[in-house]
């Protein structure tokens, strides 16, 4: 879906940063840079409905879950981690992190993306 605007050398990217919050950038010379984020966004609030997806989300889920325990076995590595949420007013541990990644289902992700696509479109 995204063909078009990459050849219109449209770039964009979706992540979550340190504090749990979802970046989604869009850059490029072009006035259809609205038709680009309407087709993420649309994306997001239909991701429960593909099988594939749902597949792809649990493979996700559990990567990443490794990804924090691995990250929290490391002594110097939790000590940093544990030095950062002293220090800083909201910082997720790799440990809260894990924790909280356990409990997400794909029904949780698509009520998500549905509210986050109400707002963003109320947000124009």
């Amino acid at each position: 879906d995204t063909y078009a605007a990459d050849q219109a050398l449209l770039e964009h990217t979706v992540n979550v940063g340190d504090r749990g919050e979802i970046n989604i950038k869009i850059n490029g010379l072009n006035d259809k840079l609205i038709l680009l984020l309407k087709t993420i966004l649309t994306h997001l609030s239909e991701l429960s409905s593909n099988p594939e997806l749902c597949a792809v989300f649990d493979a996700v889920r559990e990567q990443t879950k490794k990804n924090y325990y691995n990250f929290f076995i490391v002594p110097s590595k939790l000590a940093r981690n544990v030095r950062l949420s002293v220090l800083q007013d909201v910082h997720w541990t790799a440990m809260e992190k894990h924790k909280a990644i356990s409990g997400i289902t794909i029904e949780m992700v698509k009520i998500f993306a549905k509210r986050f696509t109400a707002r963003a479109s109320r947000g124009r």
